[in-house]
């Protein structure tokens, strides 16, 4: 039980980083039609894909390399994306549809103020 406890973090982090990059590689593949879809600069739809899939490695990495500011910055990239999903896309539509988003942001939050769990 003790080997469990000491190692579910390691299913988060996978899962979050499948999400992140399930999101975030198609958009650097697609940066213009992105940022035209999402109506962003170039730049911005650009640092949104680099945010997704550099922060969800970094979140996955930075135990595995034992250093808690690649967890930091990954995660807190990441909480930025989904604050940022939250203000713009959901917020006006109440709680319909924010709960993934939301969940992804606490999660993250949690690995900014808690990184290394191993």
């Amino acid at each position: 039980m003790d080997f469990i406890k000491k190692n579910t973090h390691w299913l988060l982090r996978l899962v979050v980083v499948i999400v992140f990059l399930y999101h975030g590689w198609p958009k650097l593949a697609n940066v213009s039609g992105i940022a035209e879809m999402m109506q962003l600069p170039w730049i911005l739809a650009l640092a949104v894909a680099l945010f997704e899939v550099l922060g969800g490695l970094a979140v996955f990495l930075g135990p595995i390399i034992r250093q808690p500011l690649v967890t930091r910055v990954g995660a807190g990239m990441l909480a930025w994306i989904m604050l940022s999903v939250i203000i713009i896309v959901h917020l006006g539509e109440g709680w319909k549809g924010m709960e993934f988003p939301f969940l992804l942001l606490v999660v993250n939050l949690h690995w900014v103020f808690n990184p290394q769990e191993d």
